[in-house]
């Protein structure tokens, strides 16, 4: 938004995310106090358990707001929660920044939607030894799951894109594709939240006939729950 800039920095526990907003005042002639952003999940799961908010924000500074928010009992780990910011405003001399009176009034702005992702509850920790890692997890939690990709253009952006969308990053360099390849097998590792390990293959092939990229993906955990969860970000 124009008047004030909001960046907000996700911080991800074991059973809670913490979102903090970093807030400018871009207002010369507003002091702005009880900064706050009020949250709301359009499907009921998605609670703010706790806020802090910000009670003085001065022209020209950065302060941050905090909202906790719980992993929902149902188990969900994603959402886009509509957002808005609330404070109250104090108007000021430009050039002193003093008040001219005691006088305030409430004021709100909509921000961008808060998008909660599966990557959020996912660190990237790279495997040294993916192969040997791979076979220790065994079967039991293994998910496998084929489609189409329609965003991307070529096979290295394609590995670029399921990366980021699990949150896991390539282990031994798989991630460098040869020139001219019309197939690609890239090794991904990550921790998720909790301390479960995740493993995953994902071949990408592009079809000679038409262009189009395929992409075949196997995930791995210690935990068949966690093996669902990651592979719910592409179906």
């Amino acid at each position: 938004i124009a008047e004030y800039t909001v960046h907000m920095i996700k911080h991800t526990f074991a059973s809670a995310v913490v979102l903090q907003f970093e807030c400018k005042n871009t207002m010369n002639d507003q002091l702005l106090l009880d900064v706050s952003v009020e949250l709301e999940d359009p499907e009921g799961e998605w609670e703010t358990k706790s806020t802090i908010q910000i009670d003085k924000l001065p022209y020209g500074e950065v302060h941050s707001a905090y909202s906790l928010l719980v992993f929902p009992e149902s188990g969900a780990i994603s959402a886009s929660l509509g957002a808005i910011l609330k404070f109250k405003v104090m108007d000021v001399d430009p050039t002193s920044g003093e008040p001219d009176s005691d006088d305030t009034y409430d004021q709100t702005y909509v921000l961008e939607e808060v998008d909660i992702t599966v990557s959020d509850s996912v660190q990237g920790v790279a495997k040294s030894a993916f192969g040997s890692a791979w076979e220790a997890l065994g079967d039991d939690a293994t998910r496998e799951e084929t489609f189409q990709l329609s965003t991307v253009e070529n096979i290295p952006d394609a590995v670029k894109k399921i990366s980021d969308i699990l949150g896991l990053v390539p282990c031994e360099r798989s991630d460098r594709v040869p020139e001219g390849k019309t197939q690609h097998t890239v090794f991904l590792s990550g921790v998720f939240r909790g301390g479960y390990d995740v493993l995953s293959k994902a071949t990408v092939a592009v079809d000679p006939s038409d262009n189009s990229i395929a992409m075949n993906i196997i995930i791995k955990s210690n935990e068949p729950v966690v093996s669902d969860l990651v592979i719910s970000a592409v179906v």
